[in-house]
């Protein structure tokens, strides 16, 4: 925004950055996203991205949703527009995938399903719109597929006994061993 006199106010508005106009980083550097003269461009939009929900076991889904409705000053500014119906973002994972892995907005939002893979830890599904990636962090955990005990065991009080356990789909898990305690 260029401004030859007076002031010009310009709030609420995607500057292609989480920065801000004229900020440095991917995006916000630069006269093209930046302002010249008097321009009031704060507070300016944000992108947000959240996965609900955030803990999910291996092979499990979570709902992303990515938004450019909230400012700098953490308002909600759906009422008052939103950016352009079909700005497009596109979406990536860890330790997961996402589908699909393009979209566009409509009123501001867009989104994606996140789907963990076989391994657990700290995965993530990102979002980037121009010049601006935000990730929104998964917490995998391993899912225990099917362990099953056969009816019939019978033990009196204080004595050590076996119990078969059958354990399924560990591949690529990185299991060494298994350690159980049976209380009753």
């Amino acid at each position: 925004v260029q401004n030859i006199d007076g002031t010009v106010s310009a709030e609420n508005n995607w500057w292609g950055c989480n920065s801000g106009p004229g900020a440095g980083g991917a995006g916000c550097s630069g006269t093209a996203n930046g302002t010249i003269g008097t321009v009031d461009a704060s507070p300016w939009l944000t992108l947000r991205t959240t996965a609900t929900p955030s803990s999910i076991l291996t092979g499990g889904t979570s709902s992303i949703s990515s938004n450019l409705n909230f400012n700098s000053d953490n308002v909600d500014t759906s009422g008052l527009g939103s950016v352009p119906n079909g700005t497009p973002a596109s979406f990536a994972a860890t330790l997961g995938t996402v589908s699909p892995t393009s979209g566009t907005t409509a009123a501001g939002v867009t989104g994606t399903t996140f789907t963990a893979g076989i391994a657990a830890g700290s995965g993530n599904a990102a979002t980037t719109i121009d010049g601006q990636t935000v990730n929104a962090p998964i917490t995998i955990a391993f899912s225990c597929n099917n362990i099953s005990i056969p009816t019939g065991q019978t033990v009196g009080t204080n004595t050590q006994f076996l119990v078969p356990i059958n354990i399924d789909d560990t591949t690529a898990r990185g299991i060494l061993g298994y350690s159980f305690t049976l209380s009753y």
